[in-house]
């Protein structure tokens, strides 16, 4: 390739990575006021207006919600160990909310654990 389309090839992939970059803003902008949005119907959501109470309703708002942070995380910094943490939470969440079988528990219980072996053995330590 000559210099020019060198030029060219990187001048194309500068464009594309701020097009990128601009759309991932707009999905955190997104994100971000959803969670402020369900922040402020806590009390109506969990039926505190109506004076009964559900923890398991809370638990699986609470593990949505952090989900959801874990996600944005995620986007911003591209990192593979937030990554598996987000699975983890998934994959808890999955477990505790919803009623399970003793095998779906099971296999719940080896894919966590399969998850902290990929985290021990197979990312690069920093620092």
């Amino acid at each position: 390739m000559s210099h020019d389309e060198n030029y060219i090839k990187d001048k194309g992939h500068s464009v594309v990575h701020k097009i990128t970059a601009v759309i991932e803003l707009v999905l955190i902008a997104v994100l971000i006021t959803g969670i402020a949005i369900q922040l402020l119907r806590v009390p109506q959501t969990l039926g505190f207006s109506g004076g009964s109470f559900d923890l398991h309703q809370l638990i699986s708002y609470v593990a949505t919600m952090v989900i959801t942070v874990e996600f944005i995380h995620v986007i911003i910094s591209r990192d593979f160990g937030s990554i598996i943490e987000i699975l983890l939470f998934a994959i808890v969440r999955e477990m505790v909310i919803y009623e399970r079988t003793m095998s779906e528990l099971l296999i719940g219980v080896v894919c966590i654990a399969g998850l902290f072996a990929i985290r021990k053995f197979l990312t690069i330590k920093q620092g």
